[in-house]
C-alpha cells in the first residue's frame, strides 16, 4: 500500500514548514508499518520539492500541501499509474495546481503537463484543497486567501489539465449584499476564505459545496459540467448553512 504525503517547506503565518516536497510511503498491508529503504523498492525520498526542477524545466513546489489520487480507467491504458492532483499553496503569489502521475511499482512521481498558475499573477491565493468531479471532466480547487474556487478542465484521455478551460468563481458573488466584512472574528474574517470544495450528487442535479471560514457560510452552487457551455461548469453561489449561534466560528470542512 502506498501513502502519499504533502508538506510545507516554508514558514508561513500559520505553520513552520520543514518538508521538502511530496513523499511516497510504502506501507505493509498487514503490519501497517512503513517499509524502510532496505526492504522496499519504492522511492522514499522527497520528490518535486522547492530545490528540484522537472524535465520540462518547471520549478518544484514549495508547499505541495493537499493532493488527491484519481485512479481512473484511462491513464492511456496503463494500470500501473495513478493520476495525482496537487496544490502548491503559496501566500506570496498565485501558487499553482499540478497534475502528476504516480508509478505504483516504483513510487516515482512525474509531472503531467505544465503547472497551472492560480488567479492573476502576484495575487496571493493560498490554494488549499483539490478534488476531481466524479464525471472526470473537471479538477476543482479552493483558494483560501483570495476567496474563490477554480474549475479546470481535465483531459479524460491522459488526465492532464486543459489550460484554456479555466473557470473562476469569486466569493461572495458581487450582488450578495448580506455578507459584510470583517465578520465577528475580525482577525480571521476580514474577507472570504474558501477552505475546501466538495461535490454533492443528487437524483436530478449535482451541487458544489464550499465552506467559507471568512463568511460564516457554506456556499452552494449548481454543478453544470460540460452542459454549462458558455456559462462555465459552476452556477451562481448561494449562501447556505448559516446559523447565528455559530457566528465567528468559520466553517472549514464538509463531509457527506
Amino acid at each position: 500500500m502506498l501513502i502519499l504525503v504533502g508538506t510545507y517547506s516554508e514558514k508561513l503565518g500559520h505553520v513552520s514548514g520543514k518538508g521538502s516536497g511530496l513523499y511516497v510511503l510504502d506501507v505493509d498491508d498487514e503490519t501497517l508499518k512503513v517499509r524502510d529503504d532496505d526492504s522496499s523498492t519504492i522511492e522514499t525520498k522527497a520528490q518535486l520539492g522547492p530545490d528540484t526542477s522537472t524535465a520540462g524545466g518547471h520549478a518544484g513546489m514549495r508547499n505541495p500541501t493537499y493532493l488527491i489520487a484519481h485512479d481512473g480507467s484511462n491513464n492511456n491504458g496503463d494500470d500501473k499509474k495513478v493520476q495525482i492532483y496537487v496544490v502548491d499553496e503559496r501566500g506570496d503569489g498565485p501558487g499553482s495546481l499540478r497534475a502528476l502521475t504516480l508509478d505504483k511499482s516504483t513510487g516515482k512521481l512525474s509531472p503531467l503537463g505544465s503547472p497551472l498558475g492560480i488567479q492573476p499573477a502576484m495575487e496571493a491565493a493560498a490554494c488549499c484543497h483539490v478534488m476531481v468531479t466524479p464525471d472526470g471532466e473537471y479538477v476543482m480547487a479552493a483558494n483560501y486567501l483570495c476567496g474563490s474556487i477554480v474549475a479546470v478542465g481535465r483531459n479524460k484521455t491522459d488526465g492532464s489539465l486543459i489550460e484554456d478551460d479555466v473557470n473562476y468563481c469569486s466569493l461572495p458573488p458581487h450582488d450578495d449584499v448580506d455578507i459584510t466584512y470583517p465578520g465577528p472574528n475580525a482577525a480571521r474574517q476580514e474577507g472570504s476564505h474558501a477552505h475546501m470544495v466538495v461535490y454533492s450528487g443528487g437524483t436530478k442535479s449535482a451541487t458544489i459545496l464550499v465552506p467559507d471560514l471568512g463568511s460564516d457560510v457554506i456556499w452552494s452552487m449548481p454543478y453544470l459540467g460540460r452542459l454549462g457551455a458558455g456559462e462555465g461548469p459552476i452556477g451562481k453561489p448561494l449562501a447556505t448553512g448559516r446559523d447565528a449561534a455559530l457566528a465567528g466560528g468559520g466553517p472549514r470542512h464538509v463531509v457527506l
